[in-house]
């Protein structure tokens, strides 16, 4: 019956001293490297998430404050935004073996309320940039 036979979760799995664990509130894969968050939605764990993660984090770490900069400009028009408090959330890499792209989540402090900007990477390029609730 379907609460009962849930399928459990994923143990969390480490691999060169980083460890991936399952959530299974938001169903994604989660690790951290350097301070940056990242999060892997497919429910079967690619092994490869973990050196992504190894070669996007410095890169995010560089193109931080761009990064900011497009979140901050793709919110600008909105009235009583703090804008200035915007910070990296975490980097999705679900759609990076397929497509090469990693998407920043971008979010600020109460004032953006449950807004979030979302900033896709390719090549360690800004290629767009995405607003909405």
């Amino acid at each position: 019956m379907w609460p009962f036979n849930k399928p459990s979760s994923p143990e969390p799995v480490t691999v060169g001293g980083l460890t991936a664990s399952f959530s299974r509130q938001v169903e994604q894969w989660e690790l951290t490297v350097d301070g940056i968050d990242f999060t892997y939605g497919p429910r079967d764990l690619d092994l490869a998430i973990f050196e992504w993660a190894r070669t996007l984090a410095p890169m995010v770490q560089q193109l931080k404050e761009p990064i900011l900069a497009a979140a901050r400009n793709s919110v600008s028009d909105w009235d009583k935004l703090r804008t200035e408090s915007a910070e990296i959330l975490s980097v999705d890499l679900s759609e990076y073996p397929s497509m090469g792209l990693a998407s920043v989540d971008v979010t600020g402090d109460d004032s953006w309320g449950d807004l979030g900007v979302t900033v896709v990477l390719k090549n360690g390029q800004i290629i767009a940039v995405d607003s909405g609730d």
